[in-house]
Order: C-alpha cells, then structure tokens, then sequence
C-alpha cells in the first residue's frame, strides 16, 4: 500500500513538472509603446519578437504596429489598443501549442493593404470542445483561412473583409469546424473545396459575398463528402457586377438571393446544389441570365423575375442542348425566357400568361410558354429606332406601333413595305434575343439593320435584302433547333472584332447566298453545334473555327471557302478536335491567305478536303496532322512545314511553283524527323522549291523541277522538271532493239551496253529483266501476289509487264513487295498456274535521248525507274501502238495512265509519231480527257535527231511518204473534241472521193486547240471539204490557233466560224488551190490572219461565208492574195508569187520570188501569239 502511494505521488510531481515546464516556454509578447516593425525587438516590450508559441497583447499606450513579415503566434488580444496596425501582403498565423484565439475588438484601427494580407488560424485543438473564440470587432479582413487539423472557431461578431462592395478578399474553410451562427458575415466570396475533414455552421446567419473577379462566390466542389454543412434558417445573398456562380457540392442550402449585373454580361451559375428558396431578381439589364450546371430542386419557393418585359432574364442550361432539370415546388416567375429547362415538381409551370410573357428559346419541356406571334416593325420617322421599344412594334402588317410586342425568342419579327416609313431609319438591334425568324423581304427606304449594341441570337432564319444596310461589330449567334436559312443580302458582317457562331443543337443553317465576313479584326465564324451547309455558295472570312467535341456538321459544298484577308488569328482554320464531327469537303476550295502572324497553323483536323489553296505570305505556316486533298496547292513566296510523322495524301494534283524571286520553302517541323508527302498516282511537277526532311511516295512521280534546292533529309523526289507522258505510234510491231544489250538505269538515266541505232526514239517501249511466275496467290481485296523463280529485284511502286498469261497480260505497279520473290498487283484473282513461259519483267519508255547508247526513261505514268546499277537484260524495244487511233484509245486503259483525266494526275501526253512501212490508215477521234493549260495532248511526228529520235519523222515543208502520215477515204481523218489539243508535224492525205469529209475537225466546243507545222492535202476525186474545220464555237474563252500549216486541194483550206472576236488566230499558212476559198470565216469578226499566203483558190483567197472577206479581225495584216481580197494593213493583193515547184507541191518560195519573201509581219512579239519559227523550224522575222 504504501508502495502505490509512493508511485502515485512520484507520477504527480512528474506530470506538474511537465506541466509547469510547458508554460514556462509560453511568454506574452507585447506590444511597445515606440511601436514599429514586427520583426524589430523594439517593437516589443519584452524586448524579443513573438514566436508562434507566444500570446501577443497590447495596452492602450502601445505605439502603432507594422506586420511587415509572416509571422505566427499563440493568440492575439487587442482588446485594450487604441494605436493602427498595419498589415502588409504577409501571412499572419493564429493558433496551435493549444492557442487560438483572436480579439480585435476596441477602438483602434486595423490596416489591410491588400486582400493578401492574409490571417491563417491555424489551431489543431478545439479548446476542449469549446472552440477558439474569434472577434472582429468590425475590423475588415483580407483573405482568411481556417486551417487546423482538429481545430475549430467560434465567430462571435459579425465577420467583414476589405474592399467593401466589391472586396475580392476570401473566406477559407480549409480544416477544422468553423461556427458562424447567428452572426453576418459580408466576405468576397467563400471556399472549401479540398479532401480534408471540415464543419461549416452558418446557421441563422446572413452572408453576403461580393467578389468582384473570377472567383467563384461559393465552391464546395471538391471534397464535399468530408466537409459537414449547416444551413438552418440562413440567407446567403450573392452580389456581383459581373455573375456569380456557387458550386454547392451536392449540399442544401437554406435561402440563397442572387442579385447581380446591374449592368454587362451578368450570370447566376449554380452546380450541384439542392435550396429551400431560391431568388433571382434581374437588374436593368438585357443580359441577366441564370445557368444550371445541374439539376436541382427547391423544397420552397423558386423565384425567377425578369427586370421588364426588355431587361429579361434567360434561365437556361449551362451546357448548350443538354437540358437541366429544376424540381420546385412553388414558382414564381416573370419577364424570362428559358433555355433547355426541364420544368417539374409540384409548381405549376404554365407561364404562358405571366407578367412580361415567357419565351421559348429551344430544348424546353414541361413548361407552358407564351404562344408565338409573328411581329410587325412599324416606325415612320427617320432616325435609330431600338428594337427593344414596344412602341416600334404591330401585330399586324402595316398595324399602329405599340399594339404588338418586342419579339420573344418564339416569334418571327417582319420587316415588309409597311415597316419602314421614313429613309435615314437605323434599326438598332439592343435586345440580346431578337425572335426566331428575321425576314427584310420588301422593306423600303434603305433602312441600316445595326448589330452593334449587344451581342445577338436568331432562334430561326434570317434574310436580308439588297436594299438595306447592315453595321455590325457584336457576335451574332444562330440558335435555332430546326432547318433555317440565312441570306446575306449582298451584305459584310464587317466591323470589329466580332464573329459569327452556329450553335444550332439538331439544326441545320443552309446559306441561300455567298457570306461575307471577310474583314474585321478576328472576325470568325465558329460551330459549335449543328449543321452548317454552304449549299454551293462562297463562304469568307477571317478565320473558321469548330474546335470542339459537339455534334456538328460541315457541309462545304461547291463554293470557294477564303480564310484571311490580313486579320487572321494565328490558325485560320481550326478543326483540332474533330469528334462528332461530319466533314463533307465536296467539291468546294479552301483558300487559306497569309496570316499577319509570324508563325501560324493549319488544323485541317486529319480530314479529306478537295481544292485547298494556300496563300502567299511571310507567315511561316505548320499544316498540323496527317491530311488527305483532292488538289494542295501552294502559291510563292510561302514557308510550310509539316507536322513530322504525318503524312499528307494529294489524290489529285500537288501545286507548288515559285519563281526566282519567291521561293516556296518545304520542310518537316523538326528538323531531322521527316514529314511525309503523298500520291498514289500522277505526276507532281513543281520549281523554285526548297524542301529538307520530307519524303515523297505513294506510287505517283515527285519532279520537284531544275530550279529547286535538296537541302537535306530528303527522299522520292527527283530535283530537275518532267519530262512529260510519251507513248508511241508506229505500224511495226517488230522489236526494234539492236543486238542483244544489257540495260543500266541510274536517275533515270539508261545506259545500253550496245548503240541503239534503230528506227526508235521518244515513246517507245523498253522491257528488261524478264524472270519467271511460278504462283498467283489470292490476297483478298483485288490484290494478287505473285512469286518468281528467283529474287526479281523489283520495288513497291515499280511498272511491271506481265506476259505469257491468261488473265494477267498487262503493265501493273507494284503495291507492296513481300519479300524478294514475291510482289503484289492490284488485280482480281485469276486461278493459273504459273510455268517458264510466263514473264514479268519492268518496262520503261523512252522520255529523250542524248546518244544512240544513252537514252532517259520514264515509268508509264512518268516516274522514274527504280534505279538499276546491276546490267539487266533488254528484252525488247518497240513501239507502244501500232495506229494514232489506238493510241489515243488506249492511253487512258490500266495499263498506261489508268485516267481520263489530265489534269488530275498532273499529265502531258505526247504521242510521237512514227514511219515504219507505210502510211496509218485510221480516222482518229480524240475525245474524252479531261485537259488544261498544262495538261495537254500533244500529236507529233519527231524532228530531232539529237534529242529525240533516230531517224526523222516528220516531213520537211513537203510531202514526203516516207514520213509519218495519215490516210482515210472512209471520214473525217482527225477529230479533235477535247481542249488543249496540239497537233505538229503531221501529213494528212483525204483520199475519199465524192464526199464532204475533213481533214482536221476541231469539236464545236473545244478551247486552245494548236493546230502547227502539218501538210494537209486532199487527193480524191470528187467532193470534199475543209482542210482545216471548226464552226459554231460558243464559248468565249475559246481560242484556235492555226499556223505554219501547208494546205491544199480542198473546197476550203480553212473553215472557222462563231468564235467570238479576236479568237481564231491563222498564222503563216499557204493555202494554195482550193475549190471556193482559202480562208473562210463568218461573221463575227473572229479570225486574225496574219501572214498568211492565199493563193490560186477557186472563188476567193480570202472569204466571209462563201464571199469576199469583209469581217477579218481588224489586227490582221500582212497577208497576200492573188485576187483582192487579203486581209488587213500591209496586205498584198492580186500579187504573183512563185514556189519551187508547184507540180510536185513543193511551196517553199522560189529563190526568185520576189513578191512574198520579207512581206510578212515580225511575229516574235505578238501580243496574242508570238513565234519565231517556220514550218521548217528555221528563225524568221517576217
């Protein structure tokens, strides 16, 4: 027993001295009566700054106190000072070592100097159960935080923070439990939104928040499961000047009255919070609006009121098209338009005939609004009219103002013949919600529509009017739910900084005309939700933009999309996030002009566009992503780099051509990583480029041109200009190679280990390195494989021939090389089997020549050949067809260009003409391609034997049968239907006798058809026609050009008619012996002869229908007759001209002439077509 007491009594003086021991390491600190600094010794009567185990006091004689440091204590009391204590943009910590408390109260004066001043009661002890008592004394605060594990704090007096009623300072309920019942508290705005355990009491309480910037004015958003909320009988009221929004964390909140934006672009936003009254009371202020974030209820009363029937309140969901559910059980609303709101509970949500009406604005169930009325405009004095006063509105056509209303979103608003009744009218578009559909048809008195007082949204169409005026600076938004329209009018949406938006939940908006937004700083046009459809008119503006996940569609139709204009935002087209997107490109062009930033990006969002253009610029341009075009064109001088990785695929043409002043640059973004440039097919041709780390591939030929710069990390390009398409005609279907050589290929360059001497050249075909088929194997998909006996040495991409077959005889590329012995085609699966007699082999075709040994080749489609350094086998020289016709037929088959189009794959055909044993006796109809400016067909017989061939094909200013010609008594020999036609060189012989048959026919509707340098002749007996023949032509772009032909025999040697004037341009031809007239033309002024020498014709040299030549283009001249009837200044008429020998039609002028020679006109610098050569290809001046 005595023992236990001796422990006890040992344990009792230990625990004292601890105890003791503790509160001897407390002190009081207090404040000097010199006062000062915080962190000065001075400052402190006991001459030592307080630490944060220490209780800080102060007596009334205490001299004034700068925080001019973050500090903490135990407590502070000054209760008793009556000196100022500043406190700078420092923290002051209250609390722990069992502390906590704070007494502000007294007469004295408390300094914040920015709401940064910051009070951080930091306690973790909750005073046993009793809480630290907190007194303000109604000093104002800055930025407070209650952050004390286990800490907690009674608020005994009304709590207030600086800045008054627009103080941006905060409340923080960091840790701890804060108990502030039955006291105000006027605060910038309240926060607890983290993980930690925390307790809010603010019951029978009055807060007000008044936070002026982005802050929210209550967020219990994060951690709402640990933080304990009472709210029994408070108010919260909400003041803010530019919305406010609370983020309740799923908790019920008593009464909450917002009262915001008495002017600007107020909201009430509130996020996951249930009430038992909610107020909202709109200010004079058309832009007041109160966005759910989610649904909620309200046990109570739901008080909704707009500030009148024009300052509304728009209720609606936070998220455009997803509706927000309120479940109330008493409502009372008025002067509000509501947005995709769900109306429940037990209220009655008829507001149909509320005070101010109830507007629809889309997405809206279980409310009853105000039933729609179309509005009349109806002023009649000059002057700006706001569309916001009653007085300017009718219920009917022509009906007084006042007795309609200012449209709800649900009603149309007309502007017709009866609106406007004075000019000098300016409709001033002040309310934020203009009405469903806009229609200015038949308005009079130009009136000005102004969208430049409120941003604006259209629940419908809009049309506008030529007659009118636009002036537009504010955003105009487009909100209908269903299928509208708009119609420009002719007009710009032009001015400021402002856009136009689609934001049409399940709607469509179809363009019936061009829109233009095209200037205007920033001025862009965005989707946000919906449908936009060009339907088939011209979109332009700044800069497009659909940068978000929505349901939306693009629909660009036919028209031409223009981005730019010199006020671009840094991406002048921004699809970056393309989900739930629908893209349709059709056949629109995009035009992306030059950005004024120094850098900018194209997001074309990995989508498939047609014609894309962009601009010339210094903007260093990034096209972002991997793309897919039709056509990409880049015009000089331009920068463009490629996101690296990706991969552009050009199904059509590639376009990039500078020049030697504007070079366009090429390259990967980062430097050493390539970006990939593709083609499946075709033939780019570019110059003046400089292109590093890129790769081009895809099966099509990349010609990068001779003017070009490899700077570095580049692959598939070939650095000089195409050389064209070249196949061949001649009637030998012999191999015409000489010897048995071998064939190197390097760059394109052939080289045979045997001359080459020959009757071939350009065009015809070279088979090498034939190895044996042993398989076909299915792949699926139309693709074959296909295995050698032995490695072929062929590469993806490469022209193979195959030979010997049932079902696979053709010229194929090659998809994919498995594996040495093995190559895949795109071809159906045949079942064969494969055998020793069955061959493939690549093929290349003759683009020029510069030695009997050395000659360049090309791919059919006009690569070049994989690069072969090991000496292959020539199988066989020989030409590609034996008649023109089949020629002209068969260059579009699989087996060569596998196009009719010319200028989709970027294509010259040249089709050289050869002599082998006698004349082509085919007619030739050449129809079908699709041609251009560079994209042409050209048919010619040969004339170099340095460059091109071995031996000449081409006549040599006289009929010569043992060159290339072409006979028929059996029609028209040559027809020509398609544009961009050349025919050079060619002897033309109509034999048929006793019928109208031509020797050239140009198709009625062909344009830029070069008829040169051939002998047409007719030698039948009987009836025949026109030479040359082209009548009723009725496009005005059209142009024909014949010149340095020689011609005769024919009823007409040319016959043109119904081009427009000054189209048909017949150069330096003789036209000799002809039954009616050399040149015949119509009407229309059309033909400009120049140079031509008319002579011996039947009726008439020169004639207008069937008469003398009275409707020559009056630029022709110096043309020469031996009647009267030459055209033009400088012409000769009735004059005598000798040839060599006529006999034998040979029309070169006699040495002797002295009539003809040096007659005619210099033609180097014609301003309509300018040549320098004869039909013998000799230099002439005249």
């Amino acid at each position: 027993m005595r023992f236990i007491k001796s422990i006890i009594f040992i344990a009792a003086i230990l625990l004292s001295t601890v105890f003791f021991t503790v509160h001897a390491q407390a002190a009081t600190r207090t404040i000097s009566d010199a006062g000062g600094n915080w962190n000065s010794t001075s400052s402190w009567v006991e001459g030592a700054v307080p630490t944060s185990a220490d209780d800080v006091v102060a007596t009334a004689t205490s001299g004034n106190l700068t925080i001019n440091v973050s500090t903490a204590v135990r407590s502070i009391d000054l209760s008793s000072y009556t000196g100022t204590l500043t406190h700078n943009a420092v923290n002051l910590s209250v609390g722990d070592a069992l502390g906590g408390a704070l007494n502000f109260s007294g007469s004295w004066t408390y300094t914040t100097v920015s709401i940064v001043s910051w009070i951080n009661f930091v306690s973790t002890s909750d005073n046993g159960g009793n809480g630290w008592n907190v007194i303000t004394g109604g000093k104002l605060f800055g930025n407070t935080d209650f952050n004390g594990n286990g800490g907690k704090w009674l608020l005994l007096d009304n709590f207030g923070q600086r800045g008054g009623t627009l103080t941006n300072a905060g409340l923080f309920l960091t840790q701890g439990t804060l108990i502030a019942s039955g006291v105000n508290l006027d605060i910038g705005y309240l926060y607890s939104s983290n993980l930690n355990t925390r307790a809010l009491d603010i019951s029978n309480s009055t807060i007000d928040t008044r936070s002026g910037n982005g802050a929210s004015a209550i967020d219990f958003s994060s951690g709402s499961s640990s933080l304990n909320f009472t709210s029994t009988n408070s108010t919260i009221n909400i003041h803010r000047n530019l919305g406010a929004t609370l983020f309740g964390g799923g908790k019920t909140f008593n009464t909450v009255v917002f009262d915001i934006a008495s002017a600007g672009s107020g909201s009430a936003i509130i996020h996951d919070a249930n009430f038992t009254n909610l107020t909202l009371n709109g200010k004079a202020n058309k832009q007041t609006k109160f966005e759910v974030g989610t649904s909620f209820s309200v046990s109570g009363t739901l008080t909704l009121n707009g500030n009148s029937a024009t300052d509304r309140l728009l209720v609606q969901s936070f998220y455009l098209g997803t509706p927000m559910t309120i479940t109330a059980a008493n409502v009372s609303i008025s002067n509000a338009d509501f947005r995709d709101i769900i109306g429940a509970g037990t209220a009655n949500w008829d507001l149909s005939a509320i005070s101010g009406g109830s507007g629809d604005a889309g997405g809206n169930s279980g409310i009853t609004f105000t039933t729609a009325a179309v509005q009349y405009w109806k002023t009649t004095m000059t002057g700006s009219k706001n569309w916001s006063d009653v007085n300017n509105w009718a219920s009917s056509s022509g009906g007084a103002g006042g007795s309609g209303r200012v449209p709800l979103p649900q009603d149309d608003a007309i502007f017709d013949a009866n609106s406007i009744g004075a000019t000098s009218t300016t409709v001033v578009a002040d309310m934020p919600r203009l009405g469903k559909s806009i229609d200015w048809t038949g308005m009079t008195n130009t009136p000005t529509f102004s969208l430049t007082s409120t941003p604006n949204t259209i629940y419908g169409s809009l049309t506008m009017v030529a007659g009118m005026n636009l002036a537009y600076n504010q955003m105009l938004d487009f909100q209908g739910r269903g299928s509208y329209t708009l119609t420009s009018g002719g007009k710009t949406f032009s001015t400021g900084a402002a856009g136009l938006s689609i934001s049409m939940v399940g709607g469509t908006l179809t363009l019936l005309d061009d829109l233009n937004m095209s200037t205007g700083n920033a001025r862009t046009l965005f989707l946000n939700n919906g449908t936009l459809d060009a339907n088939g008119f011209n979109v332009n503006c700044n800069n497009f933009s659909s940068n978000n996940s929505n349901t939306r569609s693009i629909i660009m139709g036919s028209g031409t999309w223009t981005m730019g204009n010199g006020y671009q935002v840094a991406s002048a087209w921004d699809l970056q996030t393309t989900t739930n997107l629908t893209f349709d490109a059709g056949n629109s062009t995009l035009q992306i002009n030059d950005s004024t930033y120094s850098t900018s990006t194209i997001q074309f969002g990995g989508l498939e566009y047609n014609n894309v253009v962009i601009g010339a610029g210094l903007s260093v341009t990034t096209i972002v992503g991997s793309n897919t075009f039709n056509n990409l064109t880049i015009n000089a001088q331009k920068a463009i780099l490629f996101t690296s990785g990706t991969t552009q695929t050009i199904n059509g043409n590639f376009n990039a051509t500078g020049d030697s002043s504007n070079t366009i640059f090429l390259a990967s973004s980062t430097p050493g990583s390539p970006a990939i440039l593709s083609k499946p097919s075709g033939v780019v041709t570019g110059d003046h480029l400089s292109i590093q780390d890129i790769t081009a591939t895809g099966g099509g030929a990349w010609y990068a041109g001779a003017n070009s710069t490899n700077v570095s990390g580049n692959s598939g390009w070939v650095f000089a200009n195409s050389p064209g398409i070249f196949y061949s005609v001649g009637q030998s279907t012999s191999d015409l190679k000489t010897g048995t050589p071998t064939i190197t290929i390097i760059d394109g360059a052939a080289t045979f280990s045997e001359a080459q001497t020959g009757n071939i050249g350009v065009g015809d075909r070279v088979t090498y390195g034939n190895i044996d088929i042993t398989t076909f194997a299915d792949q699926g998909g139309g693709i074959t494989r296909i295995t050698t006996s032995a490695d072929h040495g062929f590469s993806q991409y490469d022209y193979v021939t195959i030979s010997g077959t049932t079902s696979y005889n053709g010229t194929y590329q090659i998809t994919n090389v498995a594996a040495t012995n093995t190559f895949d085609i795109v071809k159906t699966y045949a079942a064969e089997a494969g055998g020793a007699s069955k061959f493939a082999g690549n093929i290349a075709y003759i683009s020029s020549k510069s030695s009997t040994s050395a000659w360049n080749v090309i791919t059919p489609r006009g690569g070049r050949p994989t690069n072969r350094s090991s000496a292959y086998t020539v199988n066989s020289i020989t030409h590609e067809y034996t008649t023109l016709a089949a020629a002209v037929a068969g260059a579009s088959d699989a087996n060569h260009l596998n196009t009719t189009s010319l200028t989709g794959g970027n294509y010259v055909l040249n089709v050289p003409c050869y002599y082998d044993t006698g004349a082509d006796n085919t007619r030739v109809t050449i129809s079908g391609y699709v041609t251009g400016e560079n994209n042409y067909i050209k048919v010619y017989a040969p004339n170099n034997v340095v460059t091109e061939v071995n031996i000449l094909q081409r006549h040599q200013g006289k009929w010569d049968d043992g060159r290339y010609n072409l006979k028929s008594d059996a029609g028209d020999i040559l027809t020509g239907t398609s544009d961009y036609l050349k025919i050079e060189g060619l002897q033309i012989d109509q034999m048929g006798n006793n019928a109208w048959y031509d020797g050239i026919i140009v198709g009625s509707s062909s344009t830029n058809v070069s008829i040169y340098g051939n002998i047409i002749r007719y030698s039948g007996t009987g009836d025949r026609a026109n030479a040359i023949y082209s009548l009723n032509n009725s496009l005005a772009s059209s142009k024909l050009y014949v010149y340095n032909n020689i011609m005769y025999g024919w009823v007409s040697g040319i016959a043109v008619g119904n081009f427009f004037d000054d189209s048909a341009f017949i150069y330096n031809n003789t036209i000799y012996n002809n039954v009616s007239c050399g040149i015949n033309e119509s009407n229309y002024y059309d033909v400009v002869a120049i140079n031509n020498l008319s002579y011996n014709n039947g009726s008439f040299d020169y004639c207008t229908t069937g008469t003398v030549a009275i409707n020559y283009s009056n630029l022709s001249k110096n043309n020469l007759s031996e009647d009267s009837s030459a055209p033009g200044v400088n012409s000769k008429n009735s004059t005598t001209v000798s040839f060599v020998d006529v006999v034998n039609k040979d029309f070169h002028l006699s040495p002797a002439d002295t009539s003809a020679k040096n007659a005619g006109a210099d033609l180097s610098s014609d301003p309509n077509f300018a040549f320098t050569t004869d039909i013998d290809g000799q230099t002439r001046s005249g």
